[in-house]
């Protein structure tokens, strides 16, 4: 979860989900550059151990959203309080519409590996 909340408020919503989803939180104390710079998405992909380009970032807002690209992650947008400016965001979905189809869809199908020859 990254998110311009302090990491304490953040930790409260992250324990409400279920045992395991959310693996780290990044608060605005963490960061000493808030979205819309890309460090907090930067760092919660560094802490994850993944390649921000393998990732998707649910984003409601526009500073968020443009963090998220500016980290080199797809980003889908649902819609929030404030409206994102339609050149920002990968994907356009409402909350019901957010399925891991619907994540799964923003990366290129890839072939599977070829077996190796002995």
């Amino acid at each position: 979860m990254v998110t311009n909340a302090t990491a304490e408020i953040a930790s409260i919503t992250a324990g409400r989900a279920p045992e395991g989803l959310i693996r780290t939180v990044i608060g605005n104390e963490d960061v000493s550059r808030p979205k819309p710079d890309p460090q907090p998405y930067l760092m919660a992909a560094e802490r994850l151990g993944v390649d921000p380009a393998a990732c998707v970032a649910v984003e409601d807002s526009p500073a968020g959203a443009a963090s998220a690209a500016a980290a080199g992650m797809k980003v889908a947008v649902v819609p929030g309080l404030l409206t994102v400016p339609e050149d920002l965001g990968d994907l356009r979905a409402d909350h019901s519409q957010l399925t891991l189809d619907a994540l799964r869809s923003l990366f290129p199908a890839r072939e599977p590996a070829a077996p190796v020859q002995g």
